[in-house]
């Protein structure tokens, strides 16, 4: 089943255009700490972030393998080392956040993690099927598996949908004497022409959809980050930040939800 009403879906919910991609894929944004150990060190449309720990970092999504260099050059703005980063973890195995993931790994020697289903694209640094592996994966994750770098937690959930390994990963943060519940998402945008049923590449992506949007229903939330600035308003909140509004902007667990709920309506409306 086609989803042929794609240019019905609001924004928020339709995956970005190529050609907005290529451009600020590429497009360098002042890097920042978040809250807590948690730096945003990628670029205006894709994100990245440094978890920084003291027995080194641990690196979410690098983006495009052009947009590397902007990568690095955020993580060393920030007064850190990019070979001080020991795990490679994602968020899904589309080229826009796994294409730099080679490189990456050539010039640390961090270990890769991804989840099974999403292993053989991400490999490939997401490019199509039949495309040369790019590197080897180091290890493979499991739903709600956890893991630990000098003594920082995250845990992996298996969303599925986007792509049949969506991760979504959750970990806590503490600012101001109170923790917080970060949820880094994966992913539940729609592209047109995309099938829920019958696809040979993924025949379950209806079915996962819905499982995901209960297992992130059920996930405490109260700073929410997506792959692409533009569904977080990363901009706009980041403006805030650095202006000095407390409490820290990024902090919505009313926003976090709304929305998840709003992804669902949406996907509620698709041809099932």
């Amino acid at each position: 089943m086609l989803l042929m009403n794609g240019a019905a879906l609001s924004a928020q919910f339709r995956t970005v255009p190529d050609e907005e991609l290529r451009r600020t894929g590429v497009a360098p944004v002042e890097p920042f700490r978040v809250i807590g150990n948690i730096y945003y060190v990628g670029t205006e449309g894709i994100s990245a972030f440094l978890i920084t720990t003291s027995a080194g970092h641990i690196l979410l999504d690098t983006g495009y393998a052009e947009g590397v260099p902007v990568v690095r050059g955020s993580i060393e703005k920030l007064g850190f080392n990019l070979r001080d980063i020991e795990l490679i973890i994602n968020s899904h195995s589309h080229g826009d956040h796994v294409g730099g993931h080679a490189l990456v790994k050539e010039l640390t020697g961090a270990k890769v993690l991804s989840s099974a289903a999403d292993a053989p694209a991400m490999a490939r640094g997401g490019a199509r099927e039949g495309s040369p592996k790019l590197f080897e994966i180091d290890q493979i994750i499991r739903d709600k598996q956890e893991i630990t770098l000098g003594g920082v937690k995250l845990v992996a959930h298996l969303t599925p949908g986007h792509t049949p390994g969506c991760t979504t990963w959750t970990m806590a943060v503490e600012e101001g004497g109170k923790k917080y519940n970060v949820l880094f998402h994966c992913s539940t945008s729609f592209s047109e022409g995309v099938r829920l049923t019958g696809d040979p590449a993924h025949p379950t992506r209806g079915a996962d959809f819905r499982k995901t949007f209960a297992a992130l229903k059920s996930l405490p939330c109260d700073i929410l980050f997506l792959p692409h600035g533009q569904l977080f308003d990363l901009i706009g909140k980041m403006r805030r930040l650095k202006n000095g509004e407390k409490p820290n902007p990024f902090i919505d667990p009313a926003g976090c939800r709304s929305y998840i709920e709003k992804a669902e309506r949406e996907f509620l409306t698709l041809p099932q």
